[in-house]
């Protein structure tokens, strides 16, 4: 199940102080791999706003319905602020409610959010991308994949990633993933 700013404090911070500490002078570029219905990758793109951080972000899903879902970015208010106020407490309505427009109980990103980003149906094992992103995020999916394809996706991931980043940094995956393949450790920044 996804929804806007899912355990958003995990990894949001990570990007704000790359950013900060002047290790691009360009757009940041960031993959979400698995990122479903898009709520993520919208998530993503609303707090590079707030951050005025200049951003360009993928998301990219087998699934071709989740993605036109994505693509569509028409989401149920009463479920965003429920799972939400779960998370972070009255915070998302009060401050990030000017990102979106609201009509009766849908709520979609605004024209300014939805620029920032793009998504593709791609298979994360095959992604066909040469140094391209700062950061990959890869969460609450890879746990599914077979080890076949676990490892294919991993070396995808470390091709896709911009030259001279340091993996541990860039990489954002969640520990379960550290169960089949232990050496993942050495080379993945751990968010839970």
């Amino acid at each position: 199940t996804s929804y806007l700013f899912r355990e958003f404090k995990d990894y949001a911070p990570i990007i704000n102080s790359y950013y900060l500490n002047g290790n691009t002078s360009d757009i940041i570029k960031i993959l979400s791999i698995g990122c479903s219905t898009g709520q993520e990758v919208y998530s993503l793109a609303i707090y590079c706003l707030e951050h005025n951080i200049p951003c360009e972000i993928m998301g990219i899903d087998l699934s071709e319905s989740a993605i036109q879902k994505a693509k569509k970015a028409e989401y149920s208010l009463s479920y965003e602020l429920q799972k939400n106020l779960e998370n972070l407490g009255s915070e998302w309505n009060n401050h990030y409610k000017k990102y979106f427009t609201i009509t009766g109980d849908s709520l979609s990103p605004n024209t300014n959010v939805k620029q920032r980003v793009r998504f593709r149906v791609e298979d994360s094992s095959k992604l066909n991308y040469f140094s391209e992103f700062d950061f990959i995020i890869a969460r609450k999916m890879l746990y599914y994949l077979p080890e076949k394809n676990l490892r294919d996706t991993i070396d995808s991931i470390k091709k896709a990633l911009k030259s001279g980043l340091d993996y541990s940094q860039h990489i954002l995956i969640d520990d379960f993933t550290y169960h089949k393949i232990p050496a993942l450790k050495q080379m993945i920044y751990h968010v839970m």
